[in-house]
């Protein structure tokens, strides 16, 4: 390890550079009524009680020295595809909202339209420190923007951010899981044009199973978005794979979760069922709002905020139909349900293991029980052949 016990401007930013900060514009309204804004990289939260915030500007500063002549201010927290807005505000003069929209804060500061976050504040003090001021402000009104991931700065450069619960990462096992997906693949563009319904394939990878094929019908003109998705393995969404697992990783998974001991014996009988009758039909009572989620994942991208959304809707609004046979569709008739999310049918590699889970999705709640036992036995011909593929 090199420790440097003398060291210049250069290498102090250097190495203080391997902490990412985020990125914030501070916007004011000076008293000459015009909007004042100026990049900042070291914002950070003080206290809850009272609510404080700080940011440091650099004391040669000329933008802070307009800005600070206002009584109040706001932080704009930028998302990470504004990076073009950071770069306007970071040149020094000139109209720095040239091309921003943004609306008055209730301080009548500008909002910039697209932040993440933002933090209405008043002046509460402002202290020199070294060649930076230290700027307190007292908090009196914040909303969250567009659900996105932050820009952030590090190491001399711009970009986003994703926890690696939600990103599919390109390590041995998951290349061999695409592998699978790519034999895989034709079975599940025949059966989603067969079944006319979204089919698409899943891989557990940890405590999540990650989406890597889907497959809408001909005739629905609608890209493939789940693609790479991640979601949070959680009962009962997550006995649809746990049931394929031995018994000893069974009790490991519901340890992890901390699932009550009032549940474990319950959600082990009914991953005994589904693993009886080599099927599963999961159903909600609302697909909306995890469709709407997902939906927003896939525009804005992962953030840990949406995936505890979506954990926690998977926790509350699904459940998994006690169907052990074809006759037993008929059974859905009394279940409080608005819609069917999902029929699901495993295939076990070769070495005896999980291998893909193949799921027809969204099924109408007013598809005839004809149909629906028709679809569960195309879907369970589909998987016997792709396990065929496989050996």
């Amino acid at each position: 390890m090199d420790v440097d016990t003398a060291f210049d401007d250069k290498r102090f930013r250097e190495v203080l550079g391997h902490l990412p900060t985020g990125v914030v514009v501070i916007t004011a309204i000076t008293p000459e009524g015009k909007p004042s804004g100026m990049v900042v990289g070291s914002f950070t939260s003080v206290s809850l009680d009272p609510p404080l915030v700080a940011f440091l500007p650099a004391r040669t500063s000329s933008s802070f020295a307009s800005l600070r002549k206002a009584h109040s201010f706001c932080v704009n927290i930028l998302s990470a595809k504004q990076e073009p807005i950071c770069r306007q505000f970071a040149v020094s003069g000139g109209d720095k909202f040239a091309g921003v929209n943004w609306s008055p804060a209730p301080s009548g500061a500008p909002v910039i339209d697209g932040v993440v976050a933002w933090i209405d504040c008043e002046f509460e003090r402002i202290d020199e420190a070294g060649d930076h001021y230290i700027v307190l402000g007292r908090v009196t009104h914040l909303a969250t923007g567009v659900p996105t991931i932050p820009l952030l700065f590090f190491q001399g450069g711009y970009g986003g951010f994703a926890t690696t619960s939600l990103v599919m990462g390109a390590s041995a096992d998951m290349l061999h899981s695409l592998s699978i997906a790519d034999r895989a693949r034709a079975e599940i563009e025949a059966l989603a044009g067969d079944v006319g319904f979204e089919c698409y394939a899943q891989v557990p990878k940890g405590d999540q199973f990650v989406v890597i094929a889907s497959v809408f019908p001909p005739l629905d003109a609608v890209p493939p978005w789940r693609i790479g998705m991640t979601f949070p393995v959680v009962p009962p969404w997550g006995e649809v794979f746990m049931a394929w697992a031995p018994r000893d990783e069974q009790i490991a998974w519901m340890n992890r979760i901390r699932t009550p001991a009032d549940d474990r014996q319950r959600i082990l009988d009914e991953m005994a069922t589904i693993r009886s009758t080599g099927w599963s039909m999961t159903v909600w009572r609302s697909m909306a709002d995890v469709d709407q989620i997902s939906g927003i994942i896939a525009e804005h991208g992962h953030t840990p905020a949406m995936e505890r959304q979506v954990a926690q809707l998977m926790r509350s609004t699904t459940s998994v139909a006690e169907v052990r046979s074809q006759e037993d569709v008929g059974r859905l008739d009394g279940h409080p349900t608005g819609s069917i999310a999902s029929i699901s049918a495993p295939v076990i590699g070769p070495d005896g293991e999980l291998a893909l889970m193949v799921n027809i999705h969204n099924i109408p709640v007013t598809t005839p029980k004809p149909e629906v036992q028709r679809c569960i036995q195309r879907l369970l011909e589909a998987t016997a052949r792709i396990a065929e593929r496989l050996a």
